[in-house]
């Protein structure tokens, strides 16, 4: 029985199940005093002052991954090898790979943002810019790739997707009483462009041939559009802008509440982007994959590297997956939303100590953290924060810095969780000695901002 290793294989079906992904607020500025952007964690928070941002009004980048290098590199008397190598077990590698490995990206410009604050309301205004791009493989993939045999693998799973959303949001908060809080966002979305591929249905089973069978959609909406040639192949010439300019409509919700049941301590809960998008002009182009290949040329190597023939993989591949012309129409996706809850106490003027717990629910990628914190303040002027907690990315961190310079305000800080950080020696850096890396996963949210209170 010939068992194969292709790489090549994950590149030609790369085009699988779809990863979502939602928009992250700066978490750890839940913590910040004075932090003019809190509405967004907690629609029911009052800023202390009005505050305009134009073009820099703030910039998140929000990566995650959950796995690292460890998971695929392993060192042995003979150096480093792949998990793939015959040297590392199949239980050893395979029980390092989470069920789906889940990258995303998602990254959010603010070209405008709007506060005006009064004693007991706050309206806000904003427009946002959303750029998103997830990718993903499941186990069995893996496990394929290292142990083969004839039972079936399931790939269904396996995809990536990629857009682009404008986003235009009305919020407004009000005091009842003396002690609680109400707040809400309203979002009015616009997909400007996207692009999903994903599989159903999907399996490979070895034997004395690679028998492979796959349902294989790939789906665009928006600008942009793709077709095939006469063999059912991927055409991309075929790549155009076809327009409408708007490739689908959305809306979405946001819901807080803070209560101060005494002074100087506040507890709050929230509901946070929770919406659709109904997508136009969505193409959605389908081929089913069922083939028996009894290639030769194709061997299995345990000294982790590959010694197959992959033109005649790919081009058997491209033979079998065919797909049927697209058909037009129209789709809704349901987004994925946060919960949050979190509370506050002031014990002095100069210093707050908070918590906050998050919960990101999502159909394929979904997680969860809970961070504590302090922060130390110097009146209005400057504030500063750090945090830690845990998560389904394990240990969490986090820190941010709020400075108000007359009325400009400047914010910087940092929610992450790098895992733990080893170095690539054999690539040699000044004052580092290597390369680091993640041997973990990791969960990294940049934020800046530049603004003016008034």
């Amino acid at each position: 029985m010939k068992k194969i290793r292709i790489t090549a294989l994950v590149a030609a079906l790369g085009l699988l199940t779809a990863l979502s992904a939602g928009a992250q607020s700066f978490r750890s500025g839940y913590f910040l005093d004075n932090y003019v952007y809190g509405y967004r964690i907690n629609p029911a928070q009052i800023g202390p002052k009005s505050f305009l941002g134009l073009g820099t009004g703030s910039l998140d980048l929000q990566n995650n991954l959950n796995v690292g290098m460890a998971s695929f590199l392993f060192p042995t008397e003979n150096g480093m090898v792949t998990g793939f190598n015959k040297a590392v077990s199949a239980e050893k590698f395979l029980g390092g790979i989470p069920n789906g490995v889940r990258l995303s990206l998602d990254e959010n410009i603010n070209i405008l943002s709007l506060g005006i604050a009064r004693e007991e309301s706050m309206h806000t205004f904003e427009i946002n810019l959303r750029t998103t791009v997830g990718f993903a493989l499941p186990h069995d993939l893996f496990a394929f790739l290292k142990v083969g045999g004839d039972k079936p693998y399931d790939i269904s799973g396996l995809g990536i997707s990629a857009g682009v959303i404008a986003d235009v949001s009305y919020g407004f908060a009000h005091t009842i009483g003396d002690y609680l809080t109400l707040g809400g966002r309203l979002h009015f979305l616009a997909g400007i462009a996207d692009v999903a591929a994903y599989t159903a249905n999907s399996s490979i089973t070895m034997g004395s041939s690679a028998d492979i069978n796959s349902e294989i959609h790939l789906q665009t909406s928006g600008i942009a559009s793709l077709g095939i040639d006469e063999n059912g192949n991927i055409d991309p010439s075929s790549l155009a802008m076809t327009g409408p300019y708007v490739g689908g409509y959305g809306g979405g919700l946001d819901i807080g509440i803070e209560y101060e049941p005494f002074y100087n301590f506040r507890v709050m809960a929230s509901l946070t982007e929770f919406g659709v998008m109904f997508r136009k002009n969505t193409t959605d182009l389908v081929a089913s994959t069922s083939i028996s290949y009894k290639g030769t040329e194709i061997t299995y190597n345990d000294d982790g590297s590959v010694k197959a023939d992959f033109e005649q993989v790919l081009d058997e591949l491209k033979k079998a997956i065919v797909f049927q012309e697209g058909t037009a129409g129209n789709r809704t996706d349901v987004l994925p939303f946060n919960a949050a809850l979190g509370l506050k106490y002031k014990p002095w003027e100069f210093l707050t100590l908070g918590a906050l717990g998050t919960w990101h629910f999502d159909s394929i990628a979904p997680w969860y953290e809970a961070r504590a914190g302090v922060t130390v303040s110097g009146g209005y002027w400057v504030s500063l924060s750090a945090n830690a907690g845990y998560g389904s990315f394990g240990p969490v961190c986090g820190g941010g810095l709020d400075v108000h310079l007359g009325p400009v305000n400047i914010i910087a800080g940092l929610d992450t969780f790098l895992g733990h950080i080893g170095l690539i020696k054999d690539v040699q850096l000044p004052y580092f000695g290597g390369i680091p890396v993640p041997l973990g996963g990791f969960n990294m949210n940049a934020h800046i901002g530049l603004g003016i209170t008034f």
